[in-house]
């Protein structure tokens, strides 16, 4: 009885973690914004996605087959694996990172426990003692995260991102191959510094609503089929707007979970820091490369529109920045701190470590979150940021950056050496 307890609890705790992702993905607040479209497509998502903790007792096939496939490559590596050259060790954590990798693709237990497993089986099978485990889950890279996810939860709370993403809609057309562009570019922008699911779900109900005008604005149009799941803007719009905060995620070291993990590695490894403005280098031009790519693809090949001109279709996003209002002195203070890490972040390597030694990515973003807190607002009681807001950070996801960090470096100092 008390193990079904906690088995239903740790269901629980991942619907909350994935409630949280949704929260910190801007619906709550992009509903507030005063929009009746927008509300009404936010109220729509939610009626689909519900409210309700899923059953615990209700597996899938692949959960059930994950469950215990997990275990059985474990014990089939370690007991009839043993290639050339690899030490008793290496194949011991080729074994738990299979048995790891398949609890999380195929979610047999919730993957935020499940990324606290090398904390369990690593000491248990003498890959790792325990200290050494932890450490990982304490990785500057991790702190590097949380810091810009408490810069990205301010940019949120006080509508700042929106403005950003509408702004440059507004700026790029009103065609709809120039809106998808649009759409694609705002996406990809903020993705470099807030998180990939964040940006989506940011984007999507303002896609939605435009999405519908334009749909209403063509339904006489007998050259276009607006029906859905057949309008082809509809569908172009939202493909490149998830691919683009996809592609955005490489532009930059906090960019996407993958960034980090690798940067970790590659320290932990071989003593090579890849700073900030290192991977800038690397990730921008690829960004504004991939990104033209993709949408010459989806608007030219996989979803070509017969329309070349739409009415009305550029007044929606200035509405929805009309609706916004003058930049708040809220805004205007997160805008000011964002630029100021993001500059630092970018000029670390070439200057500032030359009159602030010691300096790093980690300590920039921490000193930013700091900053936000230490502000106090105008409009409402407290700082900037506050606790409530902080309350809001994936720590599931940042657990899933320390199992990564973690499996990953010792299975490659194993194979080394």
């Amino acid at each position: 009885m008390y193990i079904h307890s906690m088995w239903n609890q740790l269901w629980r705790w991942d619907y909350k973690i994935r409630k949280d992702i949704r929260s910190m993905a801007s619906l709550s607040f992009i509903k507030n914004s005063g929009s009746v479209a927008v509300k009404q497509e936010v109220d729509e998502l939610e009626s689909e996605v519900g409210d309700r903790s899923p059953d615990p007792e209700n597996y899938t096939i692949p959960q059930r087959i994950g469950l215990f496939l997990g275990p059985v490559l474990y014990f089939i590596i370690t007991l009839f694996l043993n290639p050339e050259g690899m030490s008793g060790e290496a194949v011991q954590m080729l074994g738990l990172i299979s048995w790891i990798a398949t609890w999380w693709v195929t979610e047999a237990l919730p993957i935020p426990i499940t990324s606290l497993l090398p904390l369990l089986l690593f000491p248990i099978t003498g890959v790792m003692e325990t200290g050494d485990v932890s450490t990982s889950y304490g990785d500057p890279l991790i702190f590097l995260f949380a810091g810009s996810f408490m810069i990205a939860l301010t940019m949120e709370k006080w509508n700042l991102h929106k403005r950003i993403a509408l702004a440059i809609i507004a700026f790029i057309g009103s065609s709809p191959n120039m809106i998808i562009l649009g759409f694609m570019t705002a996406t990809g922008f903020l993705s470099m510094w807030i998180s990939n699911t964040a940006s989506t779900m940011m984007m999507v109900p303002i896609s939605l609503a435009v999405t519908k005008h334009i749909a209403d604005s063509l339904k006489n149009n007998s050259d276009t089929d607006t029906s859905p799941g057949n309008f082809p803007f509809g569908t172009a719009i939202m493909l490149g707007t998830a691919y683009a905060a996809t592609i955005g995620g490489f532009g930059t070291l906090i960019g996407a979970p993958a960034n980090t993990i690798l940067a970790a590695t590659v320290n932990n490894l071989y003593g090579i820091d890849i700073s900030f403005a290192r991977w800038m280098l690397f990730g921008v031009p690829m960004v504004v490369l991939l990104i033209p790519l993709i949408w010459l693809y989806l608007v030219k090949i996989a979803y070509p529109m017969k329309v070349k001109k739409i009415p009305g279709g550029r007044d929606i996003i200035k509405k929805e920045l009309k609706e916004l209002g003058k930049m708040s002195y809220e805004e205007k203070i997160v805008l000011t701190v964002f630029s100021i890490t993001a500059l630092a972040w970018m000029t670390r390597s070439l200057f500032l470590q030359k009159f602030i030694p010691g300096i790093d990515d980690t300590l920039i973003a921490l000193f930013g979150a700091f900053l936000l807190f230490l502000i106090p607002a105008k409009n409402k009681n407290g700082g900037i940021l506050d606790w409530n807001t902080v309350l809001k950070l994936p720590w599931g996801i940042l657990w899933l950056f320390g199992g990564g960090t973690c499996t990953s470096c010792r299975y490659r100092e194993l194979r080394i050496r």
